[in-house]
């Protein structure tokens, strides 16, 4: 059931394929608040219906152009396509971005590489 989906969904998104596997949307745990307490509905939920149509990230897409992305559709985590003929997608969250980059600093700090902003560097 999509309640079951739902409720453990590691980042609270969870995208939506339609019946061919491609990409329908995506259900956030947030809208589904007020539904969940009444329990009689779980069984009529169809995600189709829930779902909220969000642009589709390439692979190759940078991180700061993804995260542009989800500040404009005021989501935590938007869709990655996936190989042509797949019939799936992965899911880009925010919580995955920041483990990155900050497991990147942590690497490059331990290589003595210490990461300066441009505006900090003085001439």
């Amino acid at each position: 059931p999509l309640m079951d989906q739902v409720l453990t969904a590691e980042s609270g998104t969870l995208p939506v394929l339609d019946g061919n596997g491609h990409l329908y949307g995506i259900i956030q745990v947030d809208q589904l608040r007020d539904i969940w307490r009444d329990e009689v509905l779980h069984p009529m939920l169809v995600a189709s219906d829930l779902a909220r149509k969000v642009p589709l990230l390439s692979p190759d897409m940078d991180l700061a152009h993804a995260l542009h992305l989800m500040d404009q559709e005021d989501v935590e985590a938007l869709p990655v396509e996936g190989p042509p003929g797949a019939r799936t997608c992965g899911l880009l969250t925010r919580t995955v971005v920041r483990r990155f980059l900050s497991s990147h600093h942590l690497h490059q700090h331990a290589l003595g590489e210490h990461l300066v902003a441009p505006t900090e560097v003085s001439n």
